[in-house]
């Protein structure tokens, strides 16, 4: 039995078929770890892009700004127009092309909440107007007068305000759910 198996290993290590059949599997084995190597590398370089994107967004738009301002929205009262322009340059900061995600599932996230932002910019824009208080830095919405529209329509209007600051402040976290998934932050 021992001479049997021991003529069979020497047949197999003296068999040139045995050989290019090992070697074609170590080389398959190579290239397919140096694909991996490749894809792994590139797939770091991309989270390493996408989370210097997201800290320098953060800086102009933290949490804690866009919920102090869409909270505020409520009251009908902002700190000036330094608070309402980070909208602005947070949507600038995107516009550019090398401040853009490269992960599909932060984009489309991403681009929700850009979409929401432009609503209701535009919406405030069309349908109220900054009335300074006693203190110059505070700006209160109000009916903007040179439409001359009742106070039931300005109480729709806010109501839909309202309904767009809930679906922003709803784009922003869900953005964040992504962003904390996708960069591991």
């Amino acid at each position: 039995m021992d001479s049997i198996l021991n003529n069979v290993l020497i047949t197999i290590w003296d068999s040139i078929l045995f050989w290019k059949i090992f070697c074609f599997v170590i080389i398959l084995l190579l290239i397919i770890l140096l694909k991996f190597k490749n894809t792994l590398l590139l797939k770091t370089k991309f989270i390493d892009h996408d989370n210097k994107i997201f800290h320098e967004s953060n800086m102009i738009l933290n949490e804690q700004k866009i919920t102090n301002f869409l909270s505020k929205i409520e009251y009908r009262v902002i700190n000036g127009d330094k608070e309402g322009s980070f909208f602005l340059e947070y949507l600038d900061f995107f516009d550019q092309v090398s401040n853009q995600y490269l992960n599909k599932q932060i984009k489309r996230s991403l681009k929700l909440l850009h979409k929401k932002f432009n609503e209701m910019h535009r919406f405030i824009d069309n349908h109220f107007m900054d009335k300074i208080g006693k203190s110059s830095e505070r700006l209160f919405f109000e009916p903007d007068l040179k439409n001359k529209f009742p106070r039931d329509e300005y109480d729709k209007y806010f109501d839909e305000m309202i309904d767009l600051r809930n679906e922003t402040n709803k784009a922003y976290k869900d953005y964040r759910v992504v962003i904390k998934k996708k960069l591991f932050l």
